[in-house]
């Protein structure tokens, strides 16, 4: 049994353990559904890993810009450090 996600919400299915796809408590159409689709294959896995590292760097230059943009100094400026970690 596939998921349908005309009828079904997926993310009530299928959940992500870092970039590897696993079915919510076992069940068994989220199972079949990463089966078949091939949801786990590495290449994938690996766009995934690749996205999540990007999404890691971003969440630190917002909250490094959040704390920068708390004090007077800052307000108006891309910090130096954030602006480096944006060009990895």
């Amino acid at each position: 049994m596939l998921l349908n996600p005309t009828t079904q919400d997926p993310e009530q299915y299928i959940g992500f353990r870092k970039e590897i796809p696993f079915a919510i408590n076992g069940n068994r159409a989220g199972k079949e559904t990463i089966k078949t689709l091939g949801l786990d294959r590495e290449i994938l896995n690996e766009g995934r890993r690749e996205r999540l590292a990007i999404l890691v760097v971003l969440r630190k230059v917002v909250a490094q810009e959040e704390e920068l943009s708390r004090s007077a100094e800052g307000a108006d400026t891309i910090s130096t450090q954030s602006a480096s970690l944006l060009k990895r």
